[in-house]
């Protein structure tokens, strides 16, 4: 269930990309926002009351969303530059994209790391459902600055 995503995100990629090329990136990636958006809002709602199928469906829409956000949002980025500069603007979506799952991370180990949940199943599910809360929020801030762009 977990390759739903990622296999999603791979078979839909190239598609959206060449998408990119005819509708504005911005559109495309402030949609996959959105989508991303709910479909994590949806994973903390199924952190309470666990559901296969609305796992399924989360990740599905995690998948499509990340399928709308990244490859256009690439495009775009890159369509900016000049040819001379490419190796530098790719360096820079590189080292933000790490500094963003760094701070993923970061975020997790420090929303995990309160006090009570060694041990405690119920503590944990709270703390998990507090991560993916916390996302959905950075998540929905994320489509302003990505609608605001322009090509």
């Amino acid at each position: 269930i977990l390759l739903l995503q990622p296999v999603l995100m791979a078979l839909l990629s190239p598609f959206t990309g060449s998408l990119s090329d005819r509708i504005n990136p911005a559109i495309l990636a402030s949609s996959g926002m959105v989508l991303i958006t709910i479909g994590l809002a949806l994973l903390s709602v199924n952190v309470s009351f666990p559901s296969f199928w609305l796992i399924a469906l989360a990740l599905i829409i995690i998948g499509i969303g990340f399928a709308l956000f990244t490859a256009p949002n690439n495009n775009a980025i890159m369509g900016s530059v000049t040819p001379k500069y490419y190796g530098a603007a790719s360096s820079v979506v590189s080292t933000v994209r790490l500094i963003g799952q760094v701070l993923s991370v970061a975020i997790i180990t420090l929303i995990l790391s309160q006090s009570g949940t060694a041990g405690n199943a119920d503590r944990l599910i709270d703390h998990i459902q507090e991560a993916f809360i916390v996302f959905t929020i950075l998540c929905a801030i994320g489509i302003v600055p990505s609608a605001a762009r322009s090509k």
